[in-house]
C-alpha cells in the first residue's frame, strides 16, 4: 500500500508542476547589452523618492547632517538660536531654551522660504525622572500634511491643533531674521 500510494503521489506532483521539457536553454544577456554601466550606477546611487514626504525627509537628513553643534550660536534672552544655510535654498534654525526644569528644543527647516519641517521637543526633569515629549511636523505651503507626536504633551489637549506650529514659527521669525542676517 505504501507503495502504490508513493507512485500516485509522485505521478500527481509530476502532472501538477510539469517537466522541464518546454524550457529552452538561452544564454543569459550580458549586463553591458542590457543596460550601460553609468545608468546602472546612477539608479543604485540615487534614492528614489515617491512622495512630498520622502523629499522632506531628504532634506532633514542633508539640513541635520550639515548644521552641527560647532555652527554659529546666538543669544536672545533666555533662547539660544542656531542658524545654518545648507544649500542656496535650504536654510534651518535650531532654537535652545529652558523654563526651571523643562528643556523646550525646536528645530526648523526652511526650502526657499517656506517651512517644510518643523520638530518640537520638551524634556521635563525631575528629582528621580525625566518625561519627554516631541511633535514632529511635515510642512506644505499653510498646511501641516503630517505630524507624529510621542510620548505625553500638548498634543493630548482636546484644543490643540497641529497648525499650531505654523503661528509658532511666525513668532520666531523676527529673531530668525536677525540671526539670518548677520551670517
Amino acid at each position: 500500500m505504501k507503495y502504490l500510494t508513493t507512485i500516485v503521489l509522485i505521478s500527481l506532483l509530476i502532472t501538477a508542476c510539469g517537466t522541464n521539457d518546454s524550457i529552452v536553454n538561452e544564454d543569459p544577456v550580458p549586463i553591458a547589452d542590457s543596460l550601460s554601466t553609468s545608468t546602472l550606477n546612477d539608479e543604485l546611487a540615487l534614492p528614489i523618492l515617491e512622495t512630498y514626504e520622502d523629499s522632506i525627509r531628504m532634506i532633514v537628513y542633508q539640513a541635520e547632517g550639515s548644521c552641527n553643534v560647532n555652527s554659529p550660536k546666538e543669544f536672545f534672552k533666555n533662547e539660544i538660536w542656531t542658524y545654518c544655510k545648507v544649500e542656496e535654498n535650504i536654510e534651518c534654525a535650531f532654537i535652545e531654551k529652558r523654563n526651571d526644569n523643562v528643556l523646550i528644543t525646536e528645530e526648523f527647516i526652511l526650502k526657499n522660504n517656506m517651512l517644510v519641517y518643523a520638530l518640537e521637543v520638551e524634556r521635563t526633569e525631575y528629582e528621580t525622572d525625566t518625561s519627554w515629549w516631541s511633535c514632529e511636523y511635515i510642512v506644505r505651503g499653510s498646511t501641516v500634511e503630517k505630524f507624529s507626536s510621542m510620548g505625553h504633551g500638548e498634543t493630548e489637549l482636546d484644543e490643540w491643533e497641529p497648525e499650531s506650529i505654523l503661528t509658532q514659527w511666525q513668532s520666531h521669525k523676527d529673531h530668525y531674521n536677525m540671526v539670518k542676517n548677520k551670517r
